[in-house]
């Protein structure tokens, strides 16, 4: 009797540990991703691409960020609604993703701003990534009542070149986009 009940309390702790194992994973999830575009959020791109930085300073090793910002997004919202919005936000999402590298680190910064650091990648290499990403994202259609909703995306490219930290690297990016956006969007801008 007394091993009946000692096998039945270690099966429910078994299961008690497994249900927890299971909360964990999805805890982490939440803390680590952007619940509309499965992306990294904001803070859990940081934290990879901070580290990506210091591997490429310790090493001499080349690395690039892109900073992307959805053309025209808060007309689209106006215009067709939130809803709608959260469609163009998760096809370009995955749409980004299934262009690049396993060991790119791509995350959403906030509203429509995004970025992807590639390690172990030079200027040249990461402003031809950034152009190829333009024209797949000009691929995208949504789909509202009978009309179809285009999409287009504006880039800035920077690389490690000059600078001491993730942060000086990302305002170089942020500040060539801003240039791509007052150009007349859907561009891609870089130092190369």
């Amino acid at each position: 009797n007394i091993e009946e009940q000692i096998d039945s309390k270690t099966q429910q702790m078994k299961t008690a540990l497994k249900e927890l194992e299971k909360i964990n994973i999805q805890l982490f999830d939440i803390a680590h991703t952007d619940h509309l575009t499965k992306t990294m959020n904001r803070r859990n791109f940081f934290i990879h691409s901070q580290n990506a930085f210091a591997i490429a300073k310790r090493n001499n090793l080349d690395v690039c960020t892109i900073m992307i910002d959805i053309d025209k997004f808060k007309n689209i919202n106006d215009k067709y609604g939130h809803d709608v919005g959260d469609k163009v936000l998760i096809e370009f999402a995955k749409t980004i993703k299934r262009n690049i590298k396993e060991k790119d680190i791509f995350g959403r910064l906030g509203g429509e701003e995004f970025s992807l650091v590639l390690p172990n990648t030079n200027i040249k290499n990461a402003t031809k990534k950034a152009e190829q990403l333009k024209e797949e994202i000009e691929k995208i259609e949504i789909f509202v009542h009978d009309n179809i909703l285009s999409v287009t995306a504006s880039f800035g490219v920077s690389d490690n070149k000059e600078c001491e930290n993730i942060d000086e690297m990302l305002q170089k990016a942020d500040k060539l986009l801003y240039s791509a956006k007052s150009e007349g969007r859907n561009l891609v801008r870089s130092r190369y």
